[in-house]
């Protein structure tokens, strides 16, 4: 029970950073732009996108090269869902969910100490940072800026549940 609690409060500190660093600080959107058309841009996509899920530009691989624009575009026929209700449902319960898992992987570890424990917490969320933002970085062509904010968001946010789960969890 002590761990459910740990990982119900970790996972609420992880969604409450996420807020945070979405909405308070700027550096999310230091490389986000916006089209100069964006209802010619948004129209073009409604003529040419005949269903909602993930499209690349190009779509064949052969006409990749260098000096010729590309894009990777998520596409929501309906648009995004009314209201923020679930999405921060969702949020939370996979933010605690996550939190759970690294007090299972963390239970399998010879980690003692509270520095031992939140240093292995973060270090997973190293891992998964560097397994997201580098992959899209490299194989997407991410902005490197966009990747490294992306990657030290990720790595305070584990830092953080590390310091919960170092200080309530039983391991």
């Amino acid at each position: 029970m002590k761990n459910i609690i740990a990982a119900t409060v970790a996972g609420l500190v992880m969604f409450f950073w996420g807020f945070v660093s979405w909405t308070v600080l700027p550096w999310h959107n230091t490389d986000v732009h916006s089209f100069v058309d964006e209802a010619a841009v948004m129209q073009v996509i409604v003529d040419n996108a005949p269903a909602s899920g993930i499209y690349y530009m190009p779509s064949d691989d052969a006409d990749f090269a260098e000096g010729k624009p590309g894009a990777m575009v998520n596409v929501m026929k309906n648009g995004f869902p009314v209201g923020l209700l679930h999405m921060i449902a969702h949020a939370v319960i996979a933010s605690i969910i996550m939190a759970y898992i690294a007090i299972m992987l963390l239970a399998k570890t010879n980690a003692n100490s509270f520095t031992d424990k939140v240093k292995f917490v973060t270090l997973v969320g190293f891992l998964i940072g560097l397994s997201s933002s580098f992959m899209y970085w490299n194989w997407f062509g991410y902005p490197t800026g966009y990747s490294l904010v992306n990657l030290v968001d990720t790595v305070v946010t584990w830092a953080l549940a590390g310091l919960v789960i170092g200080k309530m969890a039983e391991v």
